[in-house]
């Protein structure tokens, strides 16, 4: 695999024009070292360098173009301004730098660096063969390769601006994800700029070189800067540490979290790396001392470091999920772990549906358990309950009774219900004494229903609108901590059937949430009746239908068909094209529009009076319009449903007449002229596309003219007409057209005098022999 910075000159322009180009690759044997695989990851700042040290011969790298003084170490022009950095200086010939080292090829394989390029850039040919690039083009512009061609990611660079390249490689599927990003501005959601990217050859398994590319100009010096190299394989955080099984209020031991290779092996950090630590339990806490006690929210595996150890604790008894993630995000797998918190007393197992529906009645069973865990069949007491709040993690609903009562044998089994949506533990605590006490697993509570509600009925396709939908608990009141996301869909009513039917955004978050309602901007692509569904995304069973939804369209538009690209008027009966297009808000074809159009103009321009579109037009459709006498036009469409009307422009329709040239020729071959004229007998020069056919008529009928076959084409607003003839008469050349167009015929006068003089033709009998 090859990274590649390609800095090259326009051949007969003077400015320097210098490209980025980044090349993953597979290279010949020739470059292979000698040494064995290596397996662990690569990390290089270059700050172990003295400054101006060339770069040929250190840690396995290789100028393989050029000569050392084109890559060197350089102090001070880094992201910090400290430290140091590899600079590629310009030359004739590009210098090539390359580390040869063979990867396993794990999946994934993170391969990242940081570049600051100077000026702006040429777009290098596509590689011939590797498996990704990546290329900041001469407009700013960061293209990477796809298979078999360079792809626009949309991302834009700045010149003498650090930017972090990172690449995730899939070997399984020959694909990458390529993120790109100021080095200055951390993208805590690491996000890709392109995701799915194929491999230029498919066939390569695994990497085993990084190459720089430098750069050249025979105007100027141009330089790039290259920092913090790195090919590391981390696929996940992993709690490597068995689950703790602890009393309320004790400290566990340590919990250790490792960084981990898709083969479970451990992987060293390329730098420090944050991790966030979580808790499901509303009790739970963190340190990293377990005597000098601090709550924590995070722990640092240093760099080069493999792991990072933590301390938890929690007051409540249960089975909380504890769970460890980069921050910012990184693309690594979270680790979780289960904890198990036991009482310090005597408890009580809590056993509840892990799903149940607000503000309906369910089933709890409440177990008296002694310190060793078995059942104390002699207690007959009371217990408390309490809704512990996990997610959100606050709340004012209570469970319902908040007091039971009633054990046999140390069991209760009893119903309860919650109001409120949302997950909650459910602590049951003795009434006499609460230290006695024990908590359920998680319960998730969600919506009997949704309301959905838009200031009104009739909207716009595509334009969005305010759409409120609530969370509805079993009695019909909302439910204020619902924070679930919810899916929109489109239930069709008229027409029974919308395919490609979709409301943007197509979910809503559960952060969109406030009190159990939420006010979004939403919109729908296609025309008809509809009504709106909501259902919860983890459970489609739990869903509301909103009352019925008119979408109509945004605008109509009407535009007349050009006849000819060298005239804008029609002739008289000839055909008028009007292009009609029902459009959304933003601009774009309604495909499934299905209702009808009204179209009105003057008498004398006969057109359909209306016009219902069907599935075929896709939102347009042209119309055919003829005219009865000369004129002026114009055609207004409305369409009733939308309240729209939109006129088209001018349709103006001329009278014209055909006429023929009379000419003379000699007996053999002759021309005709024939020309379109207008009312004032001006000849139509525009016209070079109206095409007509042409008989004659001889004055001695015996068939001796001869016509080109076919139709004509007026070029110019002329025809020329050859006409064949091989003996003395007058020949009367008539045209004809499609259209309504005046015809005045005219002759050709073919005669026996030629150049020199009277030319008669002689015949010569020939006799048989006797």
């Amino acid at each position: 695999m090859e990274w590649g910075f390609i800095f090259a000159e326009k051949r007969g322009i003077s400015r320097v024009f210098i490209a980025v180009f980044l090349l993953l690759g597979w290279l010949s044997p020739r470059f292979h070292p000698a040494s064995a695989s290596v397996t662990d990851s690569y990390v290089e700042n270059f700050d172990g360098r003295s400054d101006g040290a060339g770069i040929e011969g250190y840690d396995y790298w290789e100028v393989m173009q050029g000569n050392s003084g084109n890559a060197l170490v350089k102090s001070g022009n880094t992201v910090s301004g400290s430290g140091k950095a590899l600079v590629l200086n310009n030359a004739v010939v590009p210098a090539v730098v390359r580390r040869p080292r063979i990867y396993p090829g794990l999946t994934p394989t993170w391969v990242s660096f940081r570049v600051m390029v100077p000026t702006a850039a040429q777009t290098p040919a596509f590689p011939s063969g590797g498996i990704a690039a990546v290329c900041l083009n001469y407009n700013g512009r960061v293209l990477a390769s796809d298979a078999q061609s360079w792809l626009d990611t949309g991302q834009t660079y700045k010149t003498g601006i650090w930017y972090d390249v990172v690449m995730k490689l899939d070997f399984e599927n020959h694909t990458y994800d390529l993120y790109f990003n100021d080095a200055l501005i951390p993208n805590p959601l690491f996000i890709p700029v392109k995701s799915g990217l194929g491999f230029i050859d498919a066939s390569i398994n695994s990497l085993n070189a990084l190459s720089f590319y430098g750069v050249y100009s025979s105007s100027r010096e141009g330089s790039v800067y290259i920092d913090n190299v790195s090919v590391i394989f981390i696929d996940r955080l992993q709690i490597i540490t068995a689950p703790n099984k602890m009393r309320a209020g004790d400290v566990s031991g340590p919990i250790t979290v490792h960084l981990q290779d898709v083969l479970s092996e451990p992987q060293a950090a390329p730098a420090d790396i944050s991790l966030e630590l979580r808790t499901s339990s509303s009790a739970g806490r963190f340190s990293a001392s377990p005597v000098l006690w601090q709550d924590i929210e995070s722990v640092i595996i240093p760099k080069d470091a493999q792991s990072a150890v933590f301390y938890y604790k929690d007051g409540i008894p249960g089975k909380p999920l504890i769970t460890v993630s980069e921050y910012p995000d990184r693309g690594y797998t979270d680790a979780s772990q289960s904890q198990e918190i036991t009482s310090t007393v005597s408890y009580f197992d809590v056993a509840v549906m892990p799903s149940q529906t607000a503000g309906a009645s369910f089933g709890i069973t409440i177990t008296a358990k002694d310190a060793q865990g078995n059942t104390d069949e002699d207690f007959s007491g009371s217990v408390n309950l309490t809704a512990d709040y996990i997610s959100p993690a606050s709340g004012s609903c209570a469970l319902v009774p908040e007091s039971v009562s009633g054990f046999k044998y140390g069991v209760l089994e009893t119903v309860v219900s919650y109001a409120d949506c949302g997950i909650i533990t459910i602590t049951a605590s003795d009434a006499e004494n609460p230290l006695k006490s024990g908590a359920s697993t998680q319960v998730m509570f969600l919506p009997a229903s949704f309301s959905l509600s838009a200031e009104n009925s009739k909207q716009v396709v595509s334009r969005p609108f305010t759409m409120n939908v609530t969370a509805l608990n079993a009695a019909g009141a909302a439910a204020a901590n619902y924070n679930g996301n919810v899916k929109l869909v489109p239930v069709a009513v008229s027409p029974s059937a919308v395919p490609g039917a979709a409301f943007t955004p197509s979910v809503i978050a559960g952060t969109g949430f406030e009190k159990g309602t939420a006010a979004v901007p939403v919109s729908y692509n296609r025309y008809g009746r509809i009504k709106i569904k909501a259902e919860d995304a983890s459970d489609n069973t739990k869903y509301g239908t909103s009352a019925d939804f008119n979408f109509l369209p945004g605008k109509i538009s009407l535009s007349v068909v050009p006849p000819s690209s060298s005239r804008v008027f029609f002739y008289l009966g000839e055909p008028a094209g009007l292009s009609a297009a029902v459009e959304d808000y933003s601009g774009n074809q309604v495909v499934n529009y299905s209702g009808m159009v009204e179209l009105l103009s003057d008498s004398n321009l006969v057109l359909p009076l209306n016009y219902t579109f069907t599935e075929s037009d896709a939102g347009k459709h042209v119309f055919s319009a003829s005219s009865l006498a000369a004129g002026t036009y114009t055609v207004t469409m409305k369409c009733d449903e939308a309240g729209l009307t939109v006129e088209s422009g001018d349709i103006e329709v001329k009278n014209a007449v055909i006429e023929v040239i009379d000419t003379t020729s000699s007996v053999g071959s002759g021309r005709v002229i024939i020309q379109i004229v207008d009312e004032s007998g001006n000849v139509i020069t525009g016209e070079n596309g109206l095409a007509i056919n042409v008989t004659a008529a001889e004055e001695n009928d015996n068939k001796s003219v001869s016509l080109p076959s076919g139709a004509l084409t007026f070029t110019g607003g002329r025809v020329v007409l050859t006409v064949s003839d091989d003996e003395a008469e007058t020949v009367t050349i008539i045209p004809s057209s499609a259209y309504k167009i005046g015809i005045k015929k005219g002759s050709i006068t073919f005669n026996r005098t030629g150049k020199n003089g009277i030319s008669t033709k002689m015949w010569r009998e020939l006799k048989k022999k006797r």
